[in-house]
């Protein structure tokens, strides 16, 4: 039996993605162009969340938050991954989007 590649292939699970309304309101308020360089990023984390960002340290890792950059902005969310979703919770500037939830 030949393993040929594409047996090898193991196809990709993809996440839906779902916005907290404060996320929502905070895309929303953006110009066309970082919407769709969020839009660009929330692609990537509907095929893997787990590459396209990384895990929060301190208070955020007991509940699971994940970061991804995109620009001066990060994306922070929660994967659930039984329910192939991705819960992005808040979006804004790096220099706000840490402070307590």
């Amino acid at each position: 039996m030949k393993n040929t590649e594409k047996d090898s292939i193991i196809p990709a699970k993809k996440f839906s993605v779902l916005f907290s309304r404060r996320a929502k309101r905070f895309i929303d308020g953006l110009t066309e162009q970082k919407k769709e360089r969020i839009r660009e990023r929330v692609n990537e984390l509907a095929k893997d969340p787990y590459r396209a960002g990384k895990r929060l340290m301190g208070g955020l890792k007991a509940r699971n938050v994940w970061s991804s950059r995109v620009g001066d902005y990060r994306l922070l969310y929660v994967i659930l991954d039984p329910e192939n979703t991705v819960f992005v919770v808040r979006v804004d500037l790096r220099k706000r989007v840490y402070r307590p939830m």
